[in-house]
C-alpha cells in the first residue's frame, strides 16, 4: 500500500514536465520510480529501467493511473526473465495511452466538467452568499470523484482485483456515463428555470437564445468543451452584469 500511496501522489505532477519531444514521458517515469525502486535492487538494473520508461507517452491524465498500475504487474520480473517482461510493460504502456485518452476526453473533458459549470452557473443565477461558495462548490464537486476515480483505478490495476480491459468496458457502458449528457441538459433547464423565475420572462429568453448560440457553436463549428466551457462563464458574467 505504500508503494501504490507514492505512485499515486506522484501521477498527481504527471503533467508538470510536459514537453513535446516525449510529452508527459518524464512525468510517468517520476510516478512509475517507486516501484521499478521497488522491484530492482540493483542500480544498474534500475538504472536501465527508468532509461527504458524515458520515453514517449502521453494519455488523458485521470486514466493514468490504470495504466501505472497494470503496468507495475506486468514490470515483474520474478514472474519472467527481466528483458521479457520489461519489453511487454513499455508496449503496453504505449498501446494503452490512445484508448484510455479517448475515454477519459469522454468523461471528463466533454462531460463531467462542462456539467459541474453549468451546476456553478446555476448557483450564481441563485445569487448564493457569500461569493466565494460558488467556486469553491465548483472545485469540490469536480475534483472530489476524480481523485476518487484516480486512486481506485490505480488500486485496483495495481493489486490485480481488476483487469484493466474490463474495467474499460464497465465505465465505457455504465449507466453513469449513459446518463451524464442527460444530467447536463437538466442543469441547463435549471437555469432557464432560474431565470425566468427571478428576472422575468424577457431574461429568460434572452439566456435560452444564448445557449443555442453556444450549442450552435459547438455542434456547427465543432468548438471544444474547454471553450465552450469559458464561452458560457463569459455569458454569464455578462448577464449578470446586465440583469443587475
Amino acid at each position: 500500500m505504500k508503494t501504490v500511496n507514492r505512485i499515486f501522489f506522484r501521477s498527481l505532477m504527471l503533467q508538470a514536465t510536459w514537453n513535446y519531444e516525449i510529452m508527459q514521458g518524464l512525468g510517468y517515469l517520476f510516478s512509475f520510480y517507486p516501484h521499478l525502486e521497488e522491484v530492482y535492487k540493483d542500480e544498474k538494473e534500475l538504472a536501465a529501467a527508468c532509461l527504458r520508461h524515458l520515453n514517449y507517452f502521453n494519455t488523458h491524465p485521470y486514466m493514468v493511473s490504470f495504466v501505472l498500475g497494470e503496468n507495475a504487474r506486468l514490470e515483474n520480473p520474478d514472474d519472467a526473465p527481466i528483458s521479457s517482461s520489461s519489453d511487454i510493460s513499455t508496449r503496453f504502456k504505449l498501446q494503452m495511452g490512445g484508448p484510455l485518452a479517448a475515454l477519459g476526453d469522454k468523461l471528463f473533458w466533454s462531460t463531467w466538467r462542462p456539467i459541474c459549470g453549468l451546476i456553478a452557473v446555476l448557483g450564481i443565477f441563485l445569487q448564493l452568499e457569500p461569493g466565494w461558495i460558488v467556486p469553491l462548490f465548483f472545485i469540490i464537486m469536480y475534483n472530489v470523484p476524480v481523485i476518487y476515480f484516480r486512486y481506485r483505478g490505480l488500486k485496483s490495476s495495481y493489486t490485480g482485483r481488476s483487469e484493466l480491459l474490463d474495467i474499460i468496458e464497465r465505465v465505457n457502458s455504465s449507466l453513469f456515463l449513459r446518463y451524464l449528457p442527460a444530467a447536463g441538459l437538466l442543469a441547463i433547464a435549471l437555469c432557464h428555470i432560474v431565470v425566468f423565475l427571478l428576472f422575468g420572462m424577457f431574461s429568460g429568453v434572452r439566456l435560452l437564445v444564448a445557449t443555442l448560440v453556444v450549442v450552435g457553436l459547438r455542434n456547427r463549428c465543432k468548438v471544444s468543451s474547454t471553450s465552450l466551457l469559458y464561452i458560457v462563464a463569459l455569458i454569464t458574467f455578462i448577464g449578470s452584469m446586465i440583469l443587475r
